[in-house]
């Protein structure tokens, strides 16, 4: 008798999704074969931080490596996921210095091949000759086969169902789109938004100026126009700001990913704070002032950032937030 497929379970949002190559950038590609590879020494850069951007990859069943070594010029950053979470991806680019403002030689890396998409940038060297983009061109082509050697039928996984009531996460795979940031502003219908009247226009938050690679552009709703973070700012008077009204205020969210707190929950400096409309949130000031509040609201995320001395004390805002993506 044929053996029985497992039925794929929705998440849940307590639990992270599963990840292609178990989440493992070792098992992606080793220390000694990136080196081998880029021709110059360089070890894996463990990230030291947490943000929705990152979640929306992890939510996927993707994640992102960083290698960096003693050469600045030399590095490789790369994105995993499986292939039907990211359907529209940005060509590799072709060998070349200037990319993402990259003083580096660089070139486009991707593989695809048993239901695992490999993507991002390889780095190599300041040379800037034909010869040079010649020898890193070959040296691409042996990264992708060692790449796609590794990417093993049981290093895959199927794309996460989404847990039941769980917001629309951006990107060409999802069914469902988020709202937009001028639709979920017009599903905040309280006065009490950002401290009080007037509001500002909302515009799509997030972006800066670090590589992103071609799955996580798709994920973060680059590549389909989609919001992953919305943001408001408004000219405020001294006499405003010291009532309690906000110049800015920044959300992001990840449908799902309200297992991200257990992470954040380990983080040094962090407060569990009481925000209504939320199961469980915390906050968490770096050395500099700077607060970042966590909340889940059923199997969701959402996240907001406040600049020093302007937080609000009852995140009235993020709970306005909350309430109006659950109503939507």
């Amino acid at each position: 008798m044929p053996t029985p497929v497992p039925t794929q379970e929705p998440e849940t949002g307590r639990v992270q999704p599963a990840q292609v190559f178990d989440g493992d950038c070792d098992s992606l590609l080793s220390d000694a074969d990136a080196s081998d590879l880029l021709g110059s020494t360089v070890t894996l850069s463990p990230d030291t931080w947490i943000d929705t951007a990152e979640a929306l990859v992890w939510q996927a069943g993707g994640f992102t490596c960083r290698w960096r070594g003693g050469d600045s010029g030399f590095g490789l950053t790369l994105s995993a996921a499986p292939s039907t979470s990211v359907t529209i991806r940005d060509e590799p680019l072709d060998c070349a210095v200037g990319h993402v403002d990259s003083p580096s030689l660089t070139c486009g890396v991707e593989s695809s091949i048993n239901g695992i998409v490999v993507a991002g940038l390889a780095f190599f060297g300041t040379a800037d000759s034909s010869t040079a983009k010649k020898k890193a061109a070959a040296k691409v082509v042996a990264l992708t086969k060692r790449i796609a050697d590794n990417s093993t039928q049981p290093m895959a996984v199927p794309t996460p169902i989404p847990a039941q009531n769980a917001w629309a996460n951006p990107g060409s795979m999802p069914a469902t789109d988020p709202p937009s940031c001028a639709e979920l502003d017009a599903a905040i219908t309280s006065d009490d938004f950002m401290g009080g009247s007037p509001r500002p226009e909302p515009f799509d938050g997030g972006g800066g100026d670090v590589y992103i690679t071609p799955i996580a552009r798709d994920l973060m709703g680059y590549v389909t126009s989609e919001p992953w973070a919305c943001a408001w700012y408004a000219e405020r008077t001294k006499a405003q700001l010291k009532k309690g009204l906000l110049s800015s205020f920044s959300a992001a969210t990840v449908g799902g990913g309200a297992w991200v707190l257990d992470l954040v929950a380990q983080e040094s400096g962090v407060t569990e704070v009481t925000i209504v409309g939320a199961d469980r949130a915390y906050r968490i000031e770096d050395e500099y002032g700077y607060v970042t509040v966590w909340a889940a609201s059923g199997p969701n995320l959402a996240s907001s950032s406040y600049g020093p001395g302007y937080e609000e004390k009852d995140n009235a805002s993020l709970s306005l937030v909350i309430a109006a993506l659950n109503s939507l």
